[in-house]
């Protein structure tokens, strides 16, 4: 198993990763804003954009929550034997990630309203409604890379499980099917 496979399954194993990567983000941009006094680029736009953008964020994220369901529809529907044994094997680690998919989106889109209301400065000043907004972002976007991989991988499990299944044979078609009177695939030839 190469290094890189090992800290994706570590990365996979542990949702809290995207909690941690988004402090480790989120938590350094605001000590520049405190420190120095820039880069709150949030902040340079005026309340009434920034309820727009709180808005348009919200929206996205629940965009994002509906393509986790759908891959979550997909998990749940895979039944070939490497899905079956995937489900068996890792079947509670997949569900808590899956269901992490899932809240932390929806959440995040109920914090982008409530950081609507909570916005109240007509400019500049620390804002929590600002910052919150910003990890529901961030926390967001990982969440939706977690979820994109995790759905590409149940993709690669169905095609295999496809794959090995093969299809049944075609009906054969005589010659009396194909000379029927009145049918169209015999008027168009």
């Amino acid at each position: 198993m190469s290094r890189e496979s090992r800290l994706a399954d570590l990365i996979l194993e542990h949702p809290t990763v995207d909690l941690l990567a988004t402090a480790c983000l989120v938590g350094p941009h605001l000590a520049l804003v405190l420190v120095l006094g820039h880069g709150d680029i949030i902040g340079w736009i005026p309340q009434g954009d920034r309820r727009d953008l709180y808005g348009i964020g919200g929206a996205v994220i629940a965009i994002i929550f509906s393509a986790s369901a759908a891959a979550i529809a997909h998990y749940a529907s895979a039944s070939g034997n490497r899905a079956r044994t995937l489900k068996k094997s890792v079947g509670p680690v997949l569900r808590r990630q899956w269901l992490g998919t899932l809240i932390v989106p929806g959440l995040s889109a109920f914090m982008c309203l409530l950081a609507m209301a909570l916005d109240g400065s007509k400019s500049g000043g620390l804002s929590v409604a600002r910052w919150l907004f910003e990890v529901v972002v961030v926390l967001s976007i990982f969440k939706f890379i977690r979820a994109m991989y995790l759905f590409q991988a149940m993709l690669d499990v169905t095609d295999l499980d496809g794959v090995d299944a093969g299809r049944a044979p075609a009906p054969q078609v005589g010659q009396r099917w194909r000379d029927k009177p009145g049918d169209r695939v015999s008027q168009a030839v």
